[in-house]
């Protein structure tokens, strides 16, 4: 008798502690949105009356500050639930840290795909990173590149781009590709200015970097026509060569065969570090994985100078997100129709959706 009641103690023991354990990260996880809530109260501060696009601003900072250390708890103890991801991004929202919010909105729209209020929240983020993207300056760089140095193979190829006696011009030229974003393949295709090199190839362009422009945001594709003519994918990178001091690789990204046939792949590169000096940048492209420069008939589309949060906010594609996040909030353009005129008695309401 007493060794089947030590048996069921042991068995009752284990059960608390399995319960305990699978319990835990629950009750982890309601315990820091619960000490959170308070703290958000304290430290947002919402427009009155509070509308559906209403943003929140800073109340108190130090709340804050807490809110968001319970926050990030939360999301360790249950990474899988979209509302510490919400609520994190509310105080980002009301910081102007546009990128932050968004990505908490994302994580939360991944665990909450048909929630329309998130949706609805993850398109407000992309909407302001959009705006923001549009304010600052931008210089194109392609004119500059296609006068500058190649360096190439003294090979001859079949491009239009060849000129005479001079075998290195036919890898490198301006034009423009029509297709879409690789993550957005529903999208159309727009032209887009275009620096054809094939691979492989080097553009040196010497120039000295401005104060107020220290980045470069650019896409990287394949030329669509040439999607059939059996490219096995290009690796595409950007050096930095200073007047004093070595050359260093910035940015570097590996296209296989079937990333090529998607579209467009956004990319930055930061050169901050040389602000106000003269350099060199180095455009290249090589070989695919398989070391056949076969049909490598890539590009560079809208090289821009441009500050780094320019280009950090350019490579996420605002535009193109928050439409998406609109649309898996089942929104359409009625809806922001109906809200335009709901809201023309309120002329910066209006200028806002008019936009």
């Amino acid at each position: 008798m007493a060794s089947r009641n030590l048996f069921l103690s042991l068995c009752l023991i284990l059960t608390l502690l399995l319960l305990g354990y699978f319990a835990m990260p629950w009750l982890l996880w309601a315990y820091n949105v619960e000490r959170a809530g308070p703290l958000l109260e304290q430290g947002l501060a919402w427009p009155e009356p509070r509308q559906v696009d209403s943003v929140p601003q800073v109340g108190n900072a130090e709340a804050l500050d807490e809110a968001l250390a319970h926050l990030a708890a939360a999301i360790r103890w249950r990474s899988d639930h979209p509302y510490a991801y919400r609520l994190a991004a509310h105080i980002y929202m009301a910081r102007a840290d546009w990128a932050r919010a968004a990505e908490g909105l994302e994580h939360a729209r991944q665990y909450a795909p048909l929630d329309p209020l998130v949706g609805w929240e993850a398109g407000l983020a992309y909407e302001h990173l959009w705006q923001l993207s549009e304010q600052v300056p931008y210089e194109p760089l392609l004119p500059r590149l296609v006068r500058a140095k190649i360096v190439a193979p003294e090979q001859p190829l079949d491009t239009p781009f060849c000129k005479p006696g001079r075998p290195a011009s036919c890898y490198v030229g301006e034009t423009s590709f029509v297709q879409s974003y690789a993550d957005f393949p529903e999208e159309p295709g727009l032209p887009t200015p275009t620096l054809f090199q094939h691979a492989p190839s080097q553009i040196r362009l010497p120039l000295t970097l401005p104060s107020g422009q220290p980045a470069i945001s650019f896409l990287m594709g394949l030329d669509p026509m040439a999607r059939e003519w059996g490219s096995d994918g290009a690796i595409f990178q950007v050096w930095v060569e200073p007047t004093a001091g070595d050359t260093i690789l910035l940015y570097e990204k590996e296209m296989d065969a079937q990333m090529a046939q998607q579209g467009w792949f956004p990319g930055w590169a930061d050169l901050s570090p040389w602000t106000g000096q003269r350099v060199t940048l180095v455009f290249g492209t090589a070989a695919g994985p398989a070391g056949n420069a076969i049909a490598d008939w890539y590009g560079w589309g809208d090289v821009m100078l441009t500050t780094t949060e320019g280009a950090q906010y350019r490579v996420l594609l605002p535009r193109l997100r928050m439409r998406q996040a609109w649309r898996a909030a089942q929104l359409s353009p009625g809806h922001f129709a109906g809200r335009a005129a709901q809201a023309a008695k309120t002329p910066e309401i209006k200028a806002r959706w008019d936009a």
